[in-house]
Parts: structure tokens; C-alpha cells; sequence
């Protein structure tokens, strides 16, 4: 990683007001010596308003055309089929009825979300083989997160990328269906298994759970019968499949 990478990572968290102590302290004493991360700051700062002025969001045309065409040249140039226009995860919207403990996830989510979709920002590394795209994390993370391929089954792998999220570095697993992406954000349970949370609005879903020592989110605006058929096969593949 790059001398300002572990700081890049951190600087959303940041300016949600959700990374403090010591860490937030030293993130500070960067920012006043880089000029880089500091316009990095401002960035996702006027990022931020432009969520709370414009509602609902969507993602502008040529952006959204970008990402489509990552998509679908990983699922070897499927074209995306009538209805739906490719993500509308773009706007997570305000989910309703969370548990006071999951409180925080939809915010979080939109958040990392979001940043995917801008240029350069949905993968790190991209490829469609799980040999290529677990290896990538080693040495990046403090656990090794499992890469489930689903491509028999019709989700296919895009790639996967470093985000910071849930207070953490976090591994983003990217996948794609009928040129609709689905953000897996996976990362080490201690808290023990618990029954997984569902909600959506307007048209966007996210399904939060643990299997075994693996917590998962996985949000898209793909619909909800195939969003909880992509789950159903990730927990299968993540049963006995521990992120250490």
C-alpha cells in the first residue's frame, strides 16, 4: 500500500463523524501535513451534502454507463435486459424499522456504496476468478475473507476492493447480475450468530447477517427475490468458511 492509502480508506468514516480517539487524532495530524488527502476530505465532504440536498439520488448517466459496461464485460457482454436501469443502489434511501443495534449499517452502506460507483472506485482489482481476487487481500486486511463464486449459479464475480467501513478496513466483494451490482461487504463475527436483518425503500435492498465467524452485508437494487437467492447461496458458501 501506498504511504496515504490506510489514510484514504479511513477519511469517509472520518468525515461521518464515526472515527475518533487516537486513530482520528493521527488522521488529523496527516491531513495538516498532505495536501492530497486534505482535498481528499473536502471532496467527500461537499459528497456528503450534495446526499442530504438531492433526494432521491441517482447516479449520472455516464457514470452509470461506465460501471454497466464493467459489469457486463464480466459477465462476458450480457446486455442488460428491459425494466430496471442499472444502479439505482446508487440511493439507498432512508431504510426503515432497523434494530437499534443495526442502526447504523444503512447510512454505512449508502456510504461505501456510493463511493463505488464514482470512476475508478468500484474495484481495486478485477477479475472474475476467486484465485486472483482472494490473494489480492492478503497482506491489506488483518483476515483473509472468503470468496464465494457463484458464476454457475448466474452472479458473477467483478472483482473486489479495500473500503472502511463499520469503523474498520473491510473487504467489498463486487458482483453482477443482468448488469445489476451487488456490494458484498464481509468481515469477522466474535459477537456469535444472530438473525439476519432485511429492509428496503424505493426499490433498494440490504440483508445484513453472520454465518459462523463471518459477518455480511450485501446491498444492490437488484430485486429483492434475487438479492435474497444471492444471500441464500452466500451463506452456503460461507458456512464453515471462516474470515481469519
Amino acid at each position: 500500500m501506498g504511504p496515504c492509502d490506510e489514510y484514504e480508506i479511513q477519511i469517509s468514516a472520518y468525515v461521518d463523524g464515526a472515527f475518533e480517539g487516537p486513530e482520528a487524532e493521527r488522521l488529523e495530524a496527516h491531513l495538516r501535513g498532505c495536501v492530497a488527502c486534505a482535498t481528499s476530505v473536502e471532496r467527500e465532504r461537499r459528497l456528503h451534502s450534495a446526499l442530504r440536498a438531492a433526494s432521491p439520488l441517482r447516479a449520472p448517466e455516464r457514470l452509470r454507463a461506465r460501471v454497466g459496461a464493467a459489469v457486463r464485460e464480466a459477465a462476458g457482454g450480457r446486455t442488460r435486459p428491459p425494466g430496471r436501469s442499472l444502479l439505482g443502489g446508487y440511493a439507498l434511501g432512508t431504510l426503515k424499522h432497523q434494530p437499534a443495534e443495526a442502526s447504523s449499517i444503512p447510512a454505512t452502506v449508502l456510504n461505501a456504496h456510493i463511493r463505488s460507483l464514482q470512476a475508478g472506485h468500484l474495484v481495486d482489482v478485477r477479475s472474475s476468478d476467486r484465485h486472483q481476487v482472494k490473494p489480492w487481500f492478503d497482506g491489506r486486511l488483518d483476515y483473509s475473507p472468503p470468496v464465494p463464486n457463484l458464476d454457475a449459479q448466474g452472479y458473477q464475480l467483478v472483482g473486489g476492493r479495500l473500503d472502511y467501513v463499520f469503523g474498520r478496513p473491510t473487504a467489498a466483494l463486487v458482483y453482477g447480475r443482468h448488469s445489476h451490482v451487488i456490494n458484498l461487504f464481509l468481515w469477522p463475527n466474535s459477537d456469535g450468530a444472530g438473525p439476519a436483518r432485511t429492509d428496503s425503500d424505493r426499490g433498494y435492498h440490504w440483508i445484513h447477517g453472520t454465518v459462523g465467524k463471518v459477518t455480511f452485508c450485501a446491498i444492490s437494487d437488484l430485486n429483492e427475490a434475487e438479492l435474497e437467492q444471492f444471500v441464500a447461496m452466500i451463506r452456503v458458501n460461507l458456512n464453515g468458511s471462516p474470515a481469519s
